[in-house]
């Protein structure tokens, strides 16, 4: 029973088509107009805005008024809809923006002078294109002025309340959305019909922040997933859904490997979860990019269907839950329903066998990583109940099974080609068709020379390291960090400021426009993880025997760089498919000298991967004064191994001027050709200054320039 048949009213309220116009005097924002059916019944006698929870409404947007024109006339039209399962929560709440700025998950509603609007309807009667009229109100009702109207037969109150149009938050009335929904098991039950929407579909807030539902069951049974509403594509994915218990501990993770744009998504465990009855759990999910549905005071009462309770905000702590930065959700803000919904298999109720194999994998792709490594990356697979592990396959035998899109096949032999192939296997052990097969090549051995390591680089052996307790901004001249581990991303904000002997869990990084500050790292490795960022950056900085892995791009230099006996390697794999990486890039004045430099970072699809280990394009200014000079590109899984500045169609390719290759040693990488395409391209020797000198292959046969 949804909540208009629990409060007495038809499930469906039918909402006729109505033309309304209204005559508003200068406004500065767009109003809502919604329609509500007249109370019958029972509720005649209640005041007019104490509605039942489950009547809902329908809205469309006045456009704002011409300021040079007083008291012209607007339309707005209230379309036939059918009142959803859960009303959405009305009123604007002036404690909202406060809320934002400290990063509750909670949207943002605008907050005009309804009233003073109202009071500026004009006093002469208007028809309608239905032949109702609307005279000016005799007074004001709070923020919202009903106003009857009588037309097809129907009488309908028509309420004028404050809303946001803007980009800010995306509002979702009853019938957007339609038709996206995801159907359960047989069965399954959920707390939420897949025609519920949350009334905001995608709030502006982009922190990451995990979300949640506090929620019981009257019988003993299976939590057999994690459903949760998407407003759109901002709502980045993959998802990460959890049931916790009441404590906090996790009984249950899993991610999606398939979303739609929007909509209902549902997103199931490896294995179904026993949950007693009467007992509160939390299922969530973790919003990486924010963009999450929410209606406000969703949870002041209990929504319920069949045996699922959301459980009222008071009942068991407060309802709708949330947590910046993932983990248990334990904050509450304003008893807010942020659309998060439990699959539910009550004991008793035997499940159909599942015989349905899963999709087989595609766009299987592989690339060295190094002369002992070879990363994996492919599209994932569907299933009518959900993929549980991928199987990989080297030359034909089963190496390993991951749950992820990727895989790093290690403990290979230097120059030698191996063969993969993926499947999918669900929880019931259906095993899909053999995704396409892939070849790639180990790289070569490094040559000998001394080019730098792993155990060359980054922090000297013995050392022994304390926690940094220092600020991550650093504001003093003169700085000096030695020895220590920092877990943080330090910004320098300082001339001067040393970091040597130290494990960085983070990035260093100058600001890009900045002049009058700087430093100088030795000795240290630097680990930027697994995100967009920039491990060390951006100018006038000098890094001497670094080991810098992690982060989209190892390090950037827009300009007055030094960079030696480093080795930089190991950027991110990006599971969204969307991130172009690099190993170095290079602006001007910069000096590689003697390192070993690579981007290894495995090809998800569509589109993210490797362009090179070095990379210099003339985008936001020339490419110029640069030597690079003596350094190790042992392969990528990029196109190429380098750019040489000169890139077709930059704002700046022309003015490319004194690039320098000089005895650099280029390794022949899975393709044979450093990078996919080639080992250097975008060196145009007609440059003024640009020289090249001395490049060999890894076998010393000499590497002519590419344009």
């Amino acid at each position: 029973m949804n909540m208009a048949e629990q409060a007495g009213l038809p499930p469906a309220h039918s909402i006729w088509r109505a033309t309304v116009r209204h005559v508003f005097g200068r406004m500065s924002h767009s109003r809502c107009v919604t329609y509500w059916p007249e109370p019958e019944g029972p509720f005649a006698s209640r005041s007019r805005t104490a509605w039942p929870a489950g009547v809902s409404t329908s809205s469309a947007v006045v456009p704002e008024a011409s300021p040079s024109k007083e008291g012209s006339v607007h339309e707005a039209t209230a379309a036939r809809a059918s009142a959803p399962a859960v009303a959405p929560a009305s009123g604007a709440d002036t404690t909202t923006e406060t809320a934002r700025k400290r990063k509750r998950p909670i949207p943002r509603p605008s907050a005009p002078d309804v009233g003073a609007s109202i009071r500026r309807l004009s006093s002469q009667r208007v028809p309608t294109n239905r032949g109702s009229r609307i005279s000016r109100p005799k007074e004001i009702l709070s923020e919202e002025v009903p106003m009857r109207i009588r037309s097809l037969g129907a009488v309908l109150f028509v309420v004028l309340s404050a809303c946001s149009t803007g980009p800010a938050d995306e509002v979702a009335g009853p019938d957007a959305l339609a038709g996206e929904q995801q159907a359960l098991e047989p069965g399954e039950v959920s707390l939420f019909l897949d025609s519920a929407r949350p009334t905001i579909a995608m709030d502006s807030d982009t922190g990451a922040v995990e979300l949640g539902m506090k929620f019981r069951v009257s019988v003993p049974g299976t939590a057999r997933g994690v459903r949760f509403f998407k407003g759109g594509a901002q709502n980045v994915g993959p998802h990460r859904v959890s049931l916790w218990n009441r404590t906090g501990a996790k009984l249950a993770e899993a991610t999606s490997t398939s979303e739609t744009t929007t909509g209902w998504q549902t997103v199931r465990f490896a294995s179904p979860i026993n949950v007693s009855a009467g007992t509160t759990y939390v299922v969530s999910y973790y919003a990486s990019a924010g963009r999450y549905g929410a209606t406000v005071g969703g949870f002041n009462a209990e929504k319920s269907r069949g045996p699922i309770q959301g459980l009222a905000s008071g009942v068991d702590g407060v309802n709708g839950v949330y947590r910046y930065g993932g983990g248990f959700p334990t904050q509450g803000f304003q008893n807010t329903d942020y659309a998060v919904d439990v699959v539910f298999l009550p004991d008793g109720t035997e499940p159909p066998a599942d015989t349905q194999a899963p999709t087989a994998p595609s766009g299987l792709v592989a690339s060295a990583a190094s002369a002992s490594a070879i990363n994996l990356g492919w599209n994932a697979s569907t299933d009518n109940v959900g993929v549980a592990a991928y199987d990989v396959f080297r030359n034909g035998v089963k190496i390993a099974s991951t749950a992820s899109r990727t895989y790093a096949d290690s403990g290979l032999a230097a120059a030698t080609a191996y063969s993969y192939l993926v499947k999918a296997r669900d929880a019931a052990g259906n095993v899909s068709a053999n995704s396409n097969t892939v070849t790639a090549t180990t790289n070569s051995n490094p040559p000998a020379g001394g080019f730098p390591t792993a155990s060359t680089t980054g922090v000297p052996a013995g050392t022994q390291l304390t926690a940094y307790t220092g600020p991550c901004t650093l504001t003093v001249a003169n700085t000096v960090i030695d020895s220590k581990t920092v877990n943080c991303d330090l910004n320098i904000r300082a001339a001067g400021v040393v970091i040597r002997n130290s494990k960085i869990n983070g990035s260093v990084a100058t600001d890009e426009s900045s002049t009058g500050f700087s430093f100088t790292i030795t000795d240290s490795h630097v680990d930027a993880g697994d995100r967009i960022v920039t491990g060390v950056g951006a100018v006038n900085f000098t890094a001497i025997r670094v080991h810098v892995q992690g982060g989209n791009r190892s390090m950037h230099c827009w300009h007055d760089c030094e960079i030696r006996d480093s080795y930089v390697h190991g950027q991110m794999t990006d599971e969204t498919g969307t991130a172009h990486e690099s190993g170095i890039r290079m602006g001007r004045n910069v000096t590689l000298r003697h390192n070993t430099i690579t981007c290894d970072a495995p090809d998800v699809p569509p589109d993210a991967g490797c362009s090179a280990a070095l990379t210099g394009y003339g985008d936001f200014a020339p490419v110029e004064n640069n030597l690079v000079e003596n350094n190790y590109f042992p392969g990528t899984t990029g196109g190429f191994c380098a750019y040489g500045g000169s890139s077709q169609g930059k704002p700046y390719s022309g003015a490319t001027n004194n690039i320098r290759f000089i005895g650099n040693v280029f390794g022949r990488g899975s393709s044979g050709r450093c990078g996919y395409y080639g080992a250097i391209t975008s060196f145009d020797t007609s440059e003024p200054g640009n020289v090249w000198s001395n490049n060999t292959w890894v076998d010393g046969t000499v590497l002519p320039p590419s344009n």
